[in-house]
């Protein structure tokens, strides 16, 4: 029975499925570090900045179609849904509208070909722009140039398949989701072995990454055309509803610029340093932010995984359900960011020195910043999510703000603080929506700030601190 609950355990298989992928981006760094020239290294990091880009641009617009997805899978009525920031009791389940099912369905197909259709266009053109100079550092610039081409082609195919896993975390799949994703990238890592032992090269690792990725997609294709007794394949046929789509635009633009905006601040750093800064400054901040986002994307499947239940209980107002949930969600993503805070001030350094790789890791302050501009923009993150499963999205709004300070901040303090302004940046542009997002967060749990964080993230503020002030007063 225990074997059977891991199964099917969404947060376990997310934590599995999460760890291969880490085994995979360790076992490709290594080869990246050690067998390419730093020019490469440095064309390699900014490469995978502007396909997280792209997967920013396709988490924007799904955490939408998830959460509506959930309602209606768990019987609320379209409808229903802008309604349910106000409801506070607990309402009985309803079978699932298949019609309306299949109408939010044709929708996610309709907007997402359309979101390819322009991310194919931007990156074709901006990205393209982007990486002209690192490319142009290159020894054997071609294969650069070939490399880039199969990105964009990849990257646009897995943005509209995106759309079956999005229909499968719809439908509280996550689990399965989770064991394909674990299994494709289980044999990935025998892959990139192999080319990087017998044929290694800029381009050969490309296309293996890039392939792993088409194969997840695919089998994730063939797992929802059969998943939950082919319920794909028996909702009734429909068509593209006007009504439908303002429906669920009248969120998902929200979600979508807030993301969009999320991603330039997350990303624009790396392409900014690849064109002011020397190949070795550029890798060194590259392979230091890589590292960071390697522990954020960990504590955020965490709690993605349960995000479908999250929005079907405060979808039907079941409060008593709902909060014990979050707690220990919560309490599991801010324990996994404090050990990986550990091991990368502690023993980052000396993993980096092991691979005897071409690029550093960051120095004291790089990595204080990065620590803490991460983890208030996790705290940042969560809450605003939470806030969207009751359909009370405000996160544009926010993201609006922490825009316009971001390049604020960049634009006045870049000359002074150098590299380490972006991840500062980052952190200040956060902290000053701390109270917009506290003032209008908590409330669709019918709790304060006070309340429900003095046993959760306030304490682990401290924690991270003390942390910091060790990590200090080891190094100096």
């Amino acid at each position: 029975m225990i074997l059977s609950k891991l199964y099917n355990s969404s947060i376990f298989t997310s934590w599995i499925s999460q760890l291969i992928k880490v085994v995979f981006s360790l076992v490709t760094l290594p080869i990246v570090l050690k067998q390419f020239s730093v020019e490469q290294v440095n064309v390699w990091f900014l490469f995978i900045t502007i396909v997280g880009i792209g997967q920013g641009i396709q988490y924007g617009f799904n955490t939408t179609f998830v959460r509506f997805f959930s309602y209606s899978f768990s019987g609320v009525r379209i409808k229903e849904f802008f309604d349910i920031k106000n409801k506070l009791e607990a309402s009985l389940s309803k079978d699932v509208d298949k019609q309306e099912f299949s109408d939010l369905y044709v929708v996610l197909k309709r907007t997402f070909l359309f979101l390819t259709l322009i991310y194919f266009f931007l990156l074709a053109v901006f990205g393209t722009w982007g990486v002209i100079k690192p490319i142009g550092f290159l020894e054997n610039y071609q294969e650069g140039w070939i490399a880039w081409l199969v990105i964009i082609l990849s990257t646009s195919i897995n943005l509209y398949m995106s759309i079956y896993q999005i229909y499968l975390r719809g439908i509280n799949k996550v689990a399965l989701i989770n064991r394909v994703i674990t299994i494709v990238s289980f044999f990935g890592i025998f892959l990139i072995l192999f080319v990087g032992i017998y044929f290694p090269s800029l381009l050969n690792i490309i296309l293996v990454v890039q392939f792993i990725a088409i194969m997840n997609s695919l089998c994730l294709y063939f797992a929802s055309q059969k998943s939950n007794d082919s319920f794909l394949q028996k909702i009734p046929k429909s068509f593209f509803k006007k009504e439908v789509f303002n429906e669920v635009w009248d969120s998902a633009w929200k979600s979508g610029l807030t993301t969009i905006f999320a991603t330039v601040i997350k990303h624009i750093s790396g392409v900014i340093v690849a064109q002011l800064f020397t190949p070795i400054s550029s890798a060194s901040f590259l392979l230091t932010k890589r590292l960071f986002e390697l522990l954020e994307s960990f504590t955020m499947v965490t709690f993605q995984a349960k995000i479908p239940e999250i929005a079907a209980f405060r979808g039907r107002g079941d409060f008593k359900k709902l909060i014990p949930l979050l707690k220990k969600v919560l309490y599991l993503s801010y324990g996994i960011f404090v050990i990986g805070i550990v091991v990368i001030l502690f023993f980052g350094e000396n993993l980096i020195s092991i691979i005897k790789g071409n690029a550093e890791l960051g120095g004291i302050s790089l990595l204080l910043a990065f620590t803490y501009s991460t983890l208030i923009s996790r705290w940042a993150g969560i809450n605003l999510a939470i806030s969207n499963q009751a359909n009370n999205v405000i996160e544009h709004i926010n993201a609006s703000i922490v825009f316009v300070i971001y390049f604020l901040f960049l634009g006045l303090l870049y000359k002074e603080l150098g590299i380490v302004v972006f991840p500062l940046a980052a952190l200040v542009s956060t902290l000053a929506t701390a109270p917009f997002i506290i003032k209008r967060t908590y409330k669709t749990l019918n709790t304060t700030f006070i309340e429900f964080e003095k046993y959760m993230f306030i304490p682990i503020i401290i924690i991270v601190s003390l942390i910091s002030l060790v990590y200090i007063s080891i190094e100096i």
